[in-house]
């Protein structure tokens, strides 16, 4: 069975914001244009990349569409 994430603890976050700062990085993407894509601001997007934001899983998986 399947259960819903409904939010992740502060060590997750920051795995998580440090892979897509890597991924962004190696992808020559500055931080404000991978915002905009998402419709995000760019002080969010450095709490995300921080690990500080805590975002639904569907946020993750556009920002993982955006690096394809």
């Amino acid at each position: 069975m399947i259960q819903e994430i409904k939010e992740y603890d502060s060590d997750t976050c920051s795995k998580i914001g440090i892979r897509i700062q890597d991924i962004r990085e190696s992808r020559h993407m500055k931080a404000i244009e991978l915002a905009s894509y998402l419709g995000i601001g760019k002080n969010q997007m450095s709490r995300i990349e921080s690990g500080k934001a805590k975002e639904k899983l569907e946020q993750f998986i556009e920002m993982s569409n955006s690096f394809k």
